[in-house]
């Protein structure tokens, strides 16, 4: 805006205009003649009419312009809450990530509107109300590139600790933005400015290095990380689909080291999943059948079974109990479900369900996991307790990124037509570690 405010040689002469307002100071009309005075005399910053031919389609369309787009933001910042609220299991990226990127659009938004106002009128608010508003558009504008940096290296799902962090950060960041900011001229003049401060303060320095950081570099580093990361799946080998249809693993040793790894690639972090599988053993300690684990967290997902009549059902390393009736030597054919949006986990045996309980609402399952069969990982691909392991035989493994509805569930269990699934018996991706083998299958369970 610079010298497009009629009358406020102070903005001019100081070099304090924020960057708009220098790029407006930079176009002559091309009838205006310097006469020779100092270009800090105060005739030639006041001279009338404005010396920018922008400067009153600035004034006319910059406060509609910055009102329009702020109430637009905000009303569509608040379909997108309302949207997130009412289908929450709708979201592939997480609801946490797109809700705290909504309200950062949302916060920019308001900044705007202060800004319109002070455009037309003045800034009347003084010193303290600019820099906040300055420290609000700066910290939502940061925020946003730290979240979607986290969520970029994969850091959701551990919580709400990830986003406190990347907030605080974004706010402390923002303070130097803020402090070289401030106001300039007066009176119908004056105006909220993003730069208050000279070029070489530390303040001001300081705040271009957190831009550069954020705003430069961290797109780099993404884009780095997408490059290593597609690297790595390309040096990892490919297993070929199986169909198992009716065949078994056989795991042999009790105990044992033995176990089958798993290929299922989820694009992006669950937030809805079902596991199904069908055992049969007659082990009386404890046993792991599915393991899930990622590096953040070994139990990710876990379907254990601590003695007969028992399961539990782990989802972000805490789990939920079911008690069952005990085994008589058949097979035994286990679907659990969970959902984060509600935190209910479900349990389904032999096609029945039981009653569901609640489970880590709100969390979100990593999808850069290592899955296994007939070992409980204590450590993301290892850490192994042999007296944990599955002795008997498995077949019928599943795994879905989303809820399956009751009539799904007795069709797995009835070994029916089955929607696609990240892991499906009749197209599975494997590799036996170990004293595994697979065989035909002997004794049929009802329905298989």
């Amino acid at each position: 805006m610079g010298n497009c405010l009629p009358g406020s040689p102070e903005i001019v002469v100081n070099r304090t205009s924020s960057f708009l307002l220098d790029l407006f100071n930079s176009t002559y009309e091309e009838n205006y003649t310097d006469s020779g005075t100092d270009s800090n005399d105060e005739d030639f910053v006041a001279a009338e009419p404005c010396h920018n031919r922008y400067c009153p389609f600035f004034y006319r369309a910059a406060p509609p312009f910055l009102t329009a787009t702020g109430a637009t933001a905000l009303v569509a910042t608040a379909a997108l809450l309302l949207a997130l609220a009412l289908r929450p299991n709708a979201w592939p990226r997480g609801r946490m990530l797109v809700a705290q990127l909504a309200v950062c659009c949302g916060l920019f938004a308001i900044t705007l509107l202060p800004t319109a106002a002070g455009i037309a009128w003045g800034w009347r608010a003084g010193e303290g109300p600019c820099r906040a508003v300055l420290l609000l558009q700066h910290g939502s504008v940061l925020a946003q590139g730290l979240l979607l940096g986290a969520g970029g290296f994969g850091a959701w799902g551990r919580g709400g600790c990830v986003a406190v962090v990347l907030w605080v950060a974004a706010v402390v960041m923002a303070v130097p933005a803020a402090l070289s900011g401030g106001t300039a001229g007066t009176g119908l003049s004056a105006q909220c400015v993003q730069r208050s401060v000279d070029v070489d303060s530390v303040v001001y320095l300081l705040h271009l290095t957190v831009c550069c950081c954020v705003l430069l570099l961290l797109p780099g580093a993404l884009l780095m990380a997408a490059m290593l990361r597609g690297t790595r799946e390309l040096t990892t080998p490919l297993l070929l689909p199986a169909d198992l249809y009716r065949k078994v693993f056989v795991f042999r040793e009790d105990p044992s080291d033995a176990y089958v790894l798993l290929q299922a690639r989820p694009e992006h972090p669950m937030l809805n999943f079902t596991v199904c599988l069908r055992s049969y053993t007659d082990l009386t300690r404890p046993h792991s059948l599915f393991s899930y684990a990622t590096k953040a967290q070994d139990n990710e997902i876990l379907l254990f079974k601590p003695k007969p009549g028992e399961y539990r059902f782990y989802v972000g390393g805490k789990y939920v109990t079911f008690r069952v009736p005990e085994n008589r030597g058949e097979w035994e054919h286990v679907c659990a479900s969970w959902e984060s949006g509600n935190g209910i986990a479900e349990f389904w045996l032999n096609g029945r369900p039981w009653p569901r309980k609640g489970l880590q609402k709100g969390y979100e399952v990593g999808n850069e996991a290592v899955v296994m069969l007939g070992q409980e990982q204590d450590a993301y691909g290892g850490g192994f307790d042999v007296y944990n392991s599955f002795t008997g035989e498995m077949a019928d493994v599943h795994l879905w990124d989303a809820g399956l509805s009751p009539d799904k569930m007795r069709s797995a269990y009835l070994a029916l037509r089955l929607p696609p699934a990240l892991l499906a018996w009749g197209s599975l991706r494997y590799e036996a570690k170990g004293d595994v083998v697979v065989k035909p299958r002997l004794r049929e369970a009802l329905g298989a």
